[in-house]
Parts: structure tokens; C-alpha cells; sequence
């Protein structure tokens, strides 16, 4: 398949893996990013940017911090989207999904944001889909190359660097998806084009003390040396559907929790 595909956000960890598939599979594409990176180029705003004839959006940049104009952010998406694009896939999170039940979270449900972080995503999303785009609420995604503000992320540098682990709780229940599973994921959507809402999960949750025990496990170490800060009062829970996507893209997760732990462990 070769397609003209633009991505924003080029510099993240789902951008970086993208830019890498791309590059090997051939694929016609130009990268931006407000980071200098390989394969990517400099922007300031992303809607100045132009589309190639009959491209293909891949938008995943979107500030993490809640605390920053999140309008701002929604304004992006929506004078980006305006322009003249083949199909739009628009990167959001399962962390819409509250964590306070134990039912697995499906598309369909009513979300109430709770936060600057999840109200623009909402919004975002409904821009996109109003568009005729599609939407992917990815779940806690990991692998080589992860930020080490992720839990998983967090863990590999300190065992790697053999220094002390500090979370602020292991009790969270979690999906982790794989990376390379994400990526599938995306490359099955710029064919299909489902114009839908798709979790993009694992299927299964995990607890970061479950994570924990695996990594030892892999590594064989006899213990992790390992400090939290509190015990939560309550469950933190997100169990996340992802038939939608196994459907509708012919897609489905190959990488088990070991499995993606061992190679995102063991591979340098």
C-alpha cells in the first residue's frame, strides 16, 4: 500500500514507532512535529499545515497535561480537520473511561469528562467524527522507546540503571497494549477507513503489581527493589472492549503481557 499520509506528533512514542513501519513498509508519508526528530519536519502550528492530494491524516498530537488551555488544543483539531483530507484517524485514550467500574468499557457508552485532559479529547473526537473520521481510544500503550512518565516505562529505566523503584501505588488495574499491536491497528484503519470510535486495547487489565511480578519473572530476578508512596482507598479499575476493533479492522492483539514485557525487557 502507498499512500500520502501526514502525521502530526511525530516526535512521540506512537509517532516514532508509525515513522519506522512506514519507512520500512514504503509508504509515502511526511512527519511534523513541534520536536526536531529523523523523517520529521519542524512546525510551529499544526493547522498550517497543508495536505498532500488525497491524503490521509494520522493526528496524534495532543498535549498530555490537563493543566494547559485544552481549548486550545480543541481549535487545533478543528481548523486542522476543515482541510481537504482523504480520511482522518485521530489518536484519543481509553483514559475517557472512568475507572470506577468493573464492567469492560465499550465505545458506545456516554462519557462525562472529568478533567481538561479527557474534555479535550471528547471534544476532539466529536470533530472527527462529524468529519467522517475515525477515532482511536488507545489504551496504556508500552514498549522500547516508551516515555518514562508511563508506569512500564518508569520501571524499565530504574531496573535498567538497578536503582530503586518508586511508584505511587501498584493497586491500579490497567490495559496494556503493545505497541507493535498499536501500529497494526493503524495501518489496518488507512485501508479500511471504519469512520467509528475503536478501542484500541489489549482486551485484558492488569495490576502494575501483576506487571511487576511478570518483569521479575522475564528477568529472573529473585526481587525488584520497589517503594510506594500509598495504598489506594479505593479500586481503580479499566477494563476496555476491543471486539469493535477486532470487527471492524480484522485486527486482534498478539502480544500477550509476557510477551510484550520480554521484548520490550530484553531487547536492546
Amino acid at each position: 500500500m502507498h499512500q500520502n499520509i501526514i502525521i502530526t506528533g511525530a516526535s512521540g512514542f506512537i509517532g516514532q514507532a508509525l515513522i519506522k513501519e512506514f519507512i520500512r513498509k514504503k509508504f509515502i508519508f511526511k512527519a511534523f512535529s513541534r520536536k526536531k526528530t529523523n523523517y520529521s519536519n519542524l512546525v510551529k502550528k499544526y493547522n498550517n499545515i497543508i495536505p498532500i492530494k488525497n491524503s490521509i491524516l494520522i493526528h496524534l498530537a495532543q498535549s498530555n497535561e490537563s493543566k494547559k488551555n485544552y481549548k486550545n488544543e480543541v481549535e487545533i483539531v478543528n481548523k486542522l480537520i476543515k482541510k481537504n483530507w482523504k480520511h482522518i484517524i485521530f489518536a484519543s485514550s481509553t483514559k475517557l473511561y472512568w475507572d470506577k467500574s468493573t464492567k469492560p468499557h465499550k465505545e458506545s457508552e456516554k462519557i462525562n469528562p472529568y478533567d481538561n485532559y479527557t474534555k479535550m479529547k471528547k471534544l476532539s473526537e466529536q470533530i472527527v467524527l462529524k468529519k467522517g473520521g475515525t477515532v482511536f481510544r488507545i489504551s496504556n500503550v508500552y514498549g522500547s522507546g516508551m516515555s518514562k512518565k508511563t508506569v512500564i516505562g518508569l520501571i524499565r529505566d530504574k531496573i535498567l540503571k538497578r536503582k530503586k523503584i518508586i511508584l505511587r501505588e501498584m493497586q491500579s488495574v490497567r490495559d496494556f497494549v503493545f505497541i507493535d499491536d498499536v501500529i497494526r491497528a493503524f495501518i489496518k484503519a488507512l485501508r479500511i477507513k471504519p469512520k467509528k470510535i475503536l478501542n484500541i486495547s489489549y482486551g485484558s487489565s492488569y495490576s502494575i503489581e501483576e506487571v511487576i511480578k511478570t518483569i521479575q519473572k522475564i528477568l529472573k530476578l529473585k526481587t525488584i527493589e520497589f517503594q510506594t508512596k500509598q495504598k489506594l482507598k479505593k479500586n481503580s479499575i479499566i477494563l476496555v472492549d476491543n471486539n469493535r476493533a477486532r470487527a471492524l479492522l480484522r485486527w486482534n492483539p498478539k502480544y500477550s503481557i509476557s510477551r510484550g514485557l520480554k521484548k520490550t525487557f530484553l531487547k536492546r
